[in-house]
């Protein structure tokens, strides 16, 4: 199964389900009101729990290796660690826009206080991978700030182009 319009040729080996994430979610919106009628699959239940709940339920499925459908972004942590993919999405029902990017948001004078830091941001650049790893080091240490500063001495050459 590689595309969201397989889901349902395959709905018995997922129980139905697409495990999600809080109500609310931005992501969850376009779950229910995109994926689900584009794609048909209005028989199945979208199980609406939290980000943690959601996690569970793949750490569990992946542990006695059954198929699971979740809703998880990228980048996430969780790609890394659990070799997941993305199912193909023909009808970009999750992506309308085709355009995925963090942004960032200040107020009207932010660069003319802060202008060190406004620089900073315009010069940080971090992939999709970079920040899976980041966040990888981050949970897998029990101080999150040694996991942060061991990510960032493997990636320094990253790091350096921030602050030239």
């Amino acid at each position: 199964m590689k595309s969201l319009r397989d889901l349902n040729s395959h709905k018995s080996e997922f129980d139905g389900k697409i495990i999600g994430i809080e109500p609310g979610a931005g992501l969850m919106r376009l779950t229910r009101e995109n994926a689900i009628p584009q794609y048909d699959l209005k028989n199945w239940t979208l199980v609406e729990s939290s980000t943690g709940a959601m996690l569970a339920q793949l750490k569990k499925a992946v542990a006695v290796k059954k198929p699971i459908v979740v809703t998880l972004w990228r980048p996430h942590w969780a790609f890394q660690v659990y070799g997941l993919r993305y199912l193909d999405d023909p009808k970009r029902s999750m992506n309308p826009n085709g355009v995925e990017k963090l942004q960032v948001i200040g107020s009207k004078n932010f660069s003319g206080k802060h202008p060190e830091v406004a620089k900073w941001m315009k010069s940080f650049k971090l992939s999709s991978t970079q920040l899976a790893e980041l966040e990888t080091a981050i949970n897998n240490s029990k101080d999150p700030v040694k996991g942060t500063k061991s990510w960032l001495s493997k990636n320094k050459k990253v790091t350096d182009e921030w602050f030239k």
